[in-house]
């Protein structure tokens, strides 16, 4: 039984074939059939000048053609990079702690995180993946929380030779909960590790913030004080220290007694 070659297996897929780097190779699609595992050279339609490697077979398999990997972003190009499709948010990259990559290196749907620096304030900074920085459309998260900005302003007056790390990442994992939290604030200095809090009242009261439905607000409270809880053991068992800063609301401070007058 003659086996037929690619070339008239698969004509649409010749389309995308690099003629010019493959011939380089010897690699004639007349001679190749649809199940070879080598790999070949392949060009966007669009765009000849976007190139890259697939085996023959990841390309031929039934409902395993998915095009040009630049076009869906699954390689990052001049064309669908973070700074091309989306350069006001671009301009927020951190200059320095995202190592050598940059907005050019990335795309928009990259599930990879990222630091960012904020226009208006530059000590504003905070990491989170790109791809919800480009999804949610927030811009920075110091500005729109005013309080928590305050706060970091503080801090980088305060505590200039701490290296202070905005909304850390950390994992809570025990027998029966395995939780991922951010921290507000995360400092170090020389060894010493602190957490800093910023809490607001529904950390010990439930508050609706617009929902009317009284047992969902109970459970959120119950679930925030869980959380808090859990920072605490966390802390205890990984030496940390740990502060809190209270939020001010309408002249009135809230304690771990109760809210008080000021």
């Amino acid at each position: 039984i003659k086996v037929m070659p690619i070339s008239h297996t698969h004509k649409e897929l010749m389309k995308e074939w690099s003629y010019e780097r493959n011939d380089i190779l010897g690699l004639d699609p007349e001679k190749i059939t649809m199940g070879s595992r080598i790999k070949v050279f392949w060009h966007c339609t669009k765009d000849k000048s976007l190139v890259w490697e697939a085996r023959i077979d990841s390309r031929t398999r039934k409902n395993r053609y998915d095009g040009c990997p630049y076009c869906v972003g699954k390689i990052v190009c001049y064309h669908n990079c973070l700074n091309t499709k989306f350069p006001e948010i671009a301009k927020e990259w951190h200059p320095t702690l995202n190592n050598i990559l940059g907005p050019e290196d990335v795309t928009p749907g990259m599930d990879k995180e990222a630091f960012w620096q904020c226009q208006k304030n530059k000590n504003h900074v905070w990491k989170t993946l790109v791809s919800k920085r480009v999804c949610s459309g927030n811009g920075c998260p110091f500005c729109h929380r005013k309080s928590e900005a305050m706060v970091n302003d503080i801090l980088l007056k305060y505590l200039s030779d701490w290296t202070i790390i905005p909304n850390k990442k950390i994992w809570h994992t025990y027998k029966d909960y395995n939780h991922k939290r951010f921290c507000d604030f995360w400092l170090e200095k020389d060894g010493v590790k602190i957490m800093v809090e910023y809490d607001g009242q529904q950390h010990f009261m439930p508050v609706s913030f617009g929902c009317r439905d009284k047992n969902k607000v109970n459970d959120k409270f119950k679930k925030t004080q869980l959380k808090d809880k859990l920072d605490s053991k966390f802390c205890e068992e990984n030496n940390l220290n740990r502060r809190h800063m209270w939020e001010v609301i309408n002249n009135r401070r809230k304690s771990h007694k109760g809210w008080t007058k000021e």
